[in-house]
Formats: C-alpha cells, structure tokens, sequence
C-alpha cells in the first residue's frame, strides 16, 4: 500500500487557510469602518462600496502571497523589514480599491470610510503577520533502517530537518547493526510499544518496508495509535514542494498517477483554460501590434517563431512564441539549448524572455488544446530524447498537458543543460501528483511574481544533503527483515 501523510495540515492547505483568513481581515475591516462612520449597521452607502471592497479582498492576499509572507520555510526576517513589505502591499491594495472605484463610479469607496478601513485593516495584517508567535512544538521523529540505504536516508533526513522535526533515533529490523552514530531506540519487533514509551509524533521509512507482512502491519498500527507513518520522499514533498529524482520508485509513480482522474482534471482545468486564454487575448490583443512592430523594426525575420514540441503522451504539435532569436539561430539544422547571454538572442528578444512576453502567442495553444495555463513546460522532441536517457522518469512528465506556466517555472530559471531538466524534473512531478484548483491558483500569482522581478530564482530545496543517495533500491525484505 503507498503511504500517505496523515498530517491533517498539510502545506497548501496552511497556505490557504492564510490566504483566505488575511482576504477575510478587509472587508471585515471596512464593515466596523462603515459601521462606525454611519452610525448604522447597514448602510446604503457600504452596500455600492461592495465591488470594490471585494477586489481589494482578493487584491490583498494576493500581493502578500506574491511577497513571500506565506512560505511555511521561510526563516525569519527582520521584522522591520517584514513591516515595510507589509505596508508596501497595503498601499498597493489601498491604490487598487480607489482604481476600481474610478473604473465604477458607484463603488468609490468614500475617503472616511476608505481611510479607517485601511488603517483598521493594517493594525489587523501587521498583528497577524509580525506579533503572531513563531515557536512550534517539535516532533519527535524516528527512522526505520534495514540496510546501509536506509541509515543514508535517516542522515538525509537529520540534515534538512526544520524547525518542526526533531531525529531521536533509528528501529532496526532483526539482524541488523547500524553504521552511524543516530541513537537506536530499539528493534522493529517492539516498535509499536516502543512509539508510544517514546512518545513519537512520527515514524520514517523506505516505502518498500510497508510491503513487509509483519512490520506492515505494525506500520499501520501506528497510524491508528496517532503516530504520522511517512517517507522521506513525502517529507520533501512537504518541506519543500519536490520530489527528489533519488527518492522517487514505482510505488510512488503509481500513486500519483491516479491524479489526473479527478474531475478538476478532466473538465474544470479544460473549462479555466478557454475562458481565461479568451479573456487575456482579447486584452492584450492590442499590445500584440506595438511588439509586432518593434519586432520588425529591430531584426529582420517574421513576427511569430513556430517551433515543433512534443505535449501529452508524446504527441508533437507546433508552439507559437514571438520571435527572440535571429533567424540563422540555427541554421545547421542542430537545436541547441538556451544559453545566458545568448549571442542568438535579438536585443529586444532578450528582454521579451526575461519577463516571458515572447510567450504571449501560446494562449492560441491552450485555446486549442495543445497546452494547458498550467503544467510541465513542453520540450523540443530532440531533447526529449536526449533527456530521456539522462534524466530519469523524464518521459513521466509527458502524461500531461504541458503549460504555458509551471510550479518548476516558478520555481527554478531557464534550464540549459541536462542537469537544470533533471531539477526542474523535480518540480514538475511534484505537480504531477498535487495539481488541483488551489495549486495553480497559488502557481499564476507567482508567475505574476517571476514576471516582475524578471525571472525565476533557483529556491532552496535541501537537495545538498542528497548528494552520494542512489536511486531507490527495489530488493524485497528477506523474511528475516521483515519480522
């Protein structure tokens, strides 16, 4: 059976529940505001200020969101600078509130009533985000080790931990004498009593040793003695948003290859993308003949680049993208990857790629259902062929549509090379297995963030403490082990 965190507050739902509580904080504060200014409990006045307060609703989680003020692995910052941030977005809230109140005459929030809001809404953000406490209680947290493979993943585990986990020790299974100098609590064979002696908040393993009849069955004792029975692998899942290419076996393929199943995926993504590919074309429709004409004006060639890559399953279909390279780039015939500083790069190309305004054109591949908003990014079919061979389970990342944008788009930079797919990789199975309304939600406010600031930003991901792990072992437990 694969596992599954039984944490019942898992990363994307903290984010959420954020998202949502700090969404909530305004409108509740413009209603004591209205409230207070009119001297009645509801007013006709705050009534026509509801458009207006309901985008500044979703305006203000958002700009905190794009901030970084919900990163559950952030280290503390300076406060004071935290502080600043903060009343930077809420000005930029305040800014947007009064826009849509100049676009809707009718919901112009009055300055009375705009003015205690804010200031009430701000008291509220920065007591929430600054005051609020930052001392979790620490779980205590065991490895399971059957071979030199598996102390490996335990002195993984003792190097990225966070400030939510703390190691006390190793089980052994029968036979087996430990390499490392990581406390041993005991053996397998009294793990259950043990757990609870100890007073375990959660239990690692390899997922292999599930498979075992005896220890698999005091496995799963433990999740219904209230101890969180994971794997390393979903603990980077968790801490980092990953799945590291060293941890990942077929269990775990298996079990996020039931994702796509679910109805988001099959009908809603579909339904998310035509609506708003539609909108967005017909918004920018009239930025497309200025960079049109600049492209002209600045390189010979045509205005469209059209280039062959490979989407769901494999199956090739031609992108669209404005043209950002001279047109010889490559005029031998050979693809060759992006490169920093690219010489093949026109002067205007390079900026269009820093902020991703070449990829403008791909909202027609999503209308046509080549691509979706969200997803792997799809790659030309001669390095799909190359990746494939260097990169392992790199033909995984093709089981689904391919995206304009993506959780390894924001979260890694242009890749050039082998190694830069193998980490974007990372990401991309990550989504693979958690795509759902919410996650790309939180992935196009922060492609709005790698916009801004001109591209993505590699991200810490704890994999320096992978370096020497192997691939997943696939050998069975011997009886022995499994006792």
């Amino acid at each position: 059976m694969p596992l599954t965190n039984s944490s019942s507050d898992s990363h994307w739902q903290r984010v959420t529940r954020s998202f949502l509580i700090d969404a909530a904080l305004l409108p509740l504060s413009f209603k004591v505001a209205a409230t207070l200014r009119f001297e009645d409990l509801i007013s006709n006045q705050e009534m026509g200020y509801l458009p207006a307060i309901l985008i500044g609703a979703l305006a203000l989680p958002s700009l905190l969101y794009i901030s970084g003020f919900y990163v559950s692995t952030k280290l503390r910052r300076d406060r004071s600078k935290e502080a600043i941030q903060i009343l930077g977005v809420l000005a930029a809230t305040t800014l947007i509130v009064m826009a849509m109140g100049s676009l809707v005459h009718s919901a112009r929030v009055g300055r009375g009533v705009l003015g205690m809001g804010m200031a009430i809404t701000a008291a509220l953000v920065l007591i929430r985000h600054l005051a609020g406490s930052r001392h979790f209680r620490y779980q205590k947290t065991a490895f399971v080790v059957s071979n030199r493979r598996d102390e490996q993943l335990a002195q993984t585990f003792n190097k990225t931990l966070d400030r939510g986990n703390s190691l006390m020790g190793v089980f052994t299974t029968p036979g087996y004498k430990t390499t490392t100098d990581i406390p041993r609590l005991g053996c397998t064979k009294d793990i259950d009593t043990l757990a609870e002696t100890l007073g375990l908040d959660c239990v690692m393993c390899d997922e292999r040793l599930v498979d075992a009849p005896v220890l698999g069955t005091k496995l799963r004792r433990l999740r219904f003695q209230g101890v969180n029975v994971t794997t390393l692998g979903q603990a980077f899942e968790e801490q980092y948003q990953i799945v590291p290419l060293e941890l990942v076996t077929d269990h775990w393929l298996l079990n996020a290859s039931s994702q796509p199943q679910l109805f988001y995926i099959r009908k809603l993504k579909r339904a998310f993308d035509l609506v708003v590919a539609s909108i967005l074309l017909l918004l920018l429709a009239p930025s497309f003949a200025l960079i049109a004409v600049l492209i002209k004006l600045t390189s010979p060639g045509p205005v469209i680049y059209r280039q062959m890559r490979c989407g769901k399953f494999g199956r090739s279909f031609q992108v669209f993208k404005f043209r950002s390279m001279r047109v010889d780039a490559e005029k031998d015939g050979r693809a060759r990857w992006w490169s920093l500083n690219d010489p093949r790069e026109t002067l205007l190309g390079r900026w269009m790629r820093k902020f991703r305004i070449d990829e403008i054109p791909q909202l027609i591949n999503i209308l046509r259902g080549d691509m979706s908003f969200v997803g792997p990014r799809p790659e030309r079919p001669e390095f799909v062929k190359e990746l494939s061979e260097q990169v392992p389970f790199f033909q995984e990342r093709m089981m689904v549509l391919p995206g304009l944008t993506g959780w390894a788009q924001v979260n890694y930079p242009y890749g050039s090379n082998a190694e830069d797919a193998a980490r974007k990789m990372e990401f991309d199975l990550y989504y693979m297995k958690h795509m759902s309304v919410v996650l790309d939600v939180f992935i196009l406010l922060d492609t709005i963030r790698t916009v801004i600031s001109g591209g993505a930003v590699a991200r810490e991901t704890g994999r320096q403490a992978l370096r020497g792990l192997k691939a997943a072992a696939t050998r069975p437990l011997s009886l022995s082990e499994a006792a």
